[in-house]
């Protein structure tokens, strides 16, 4: 049987609209062990409403957690690039990253974490 992750809620650094951003989900279960997360699937998702259909959300990002010590420790790196921003609304979102268990415990899925985020307009616009 999977061990169960200890869900947390945190709120995210601010993210500028139409900038890369990069963070780390961390898979702990409830002693704070590591969880091996190695070939599973991680969507995090940024809405307006967590209610609201997927394709309403701002942002939506998944990753499968490559073969290596990141994932034996339970770190999942999560990267949103310029475009994956490039369209959202600035404002306050809620967010949740979601574990898809591919290998760990096939079929099922959990949520590690959520929380809010803004999301904010630059005025920088530069591209060279």
């Amino acid at each position: 049987m999977a061990r169960k992750p200890n869900y947390k809620e945190i709120n995210l650094d601010p993210i500028g609209i139409g900038n890369s951003a990069a963070f780390t989900i961390e898979v702990r279960d409830s002693a704070g062990a590591a969880i091996d997360v190695t070939g599973d699937k991680f969507y995090l998702t940024v809405k307006a409403h967590p209610e609201a259909d997927d394709d309403t959300a701002q942002v939506q990002v998944s990753v499968v957690a490559p073969a290596g010590a990141e994932s034996t420790a339970g770190d999942v790196p999560i990267t949103l690039l310029a475009a994956d921003t490039d369209g959202a609304v600035a404002g306050t979102y809620h967010y949740d990253c979601l574990w898809l268990k591919l290998v760990s415990a096939p079929g099922e899925r959990e949520p590690v974490q959520r929380g809010r985020v803004d999301l904010y307009y630059t005025p920088t616009a530069a591209q060279t």
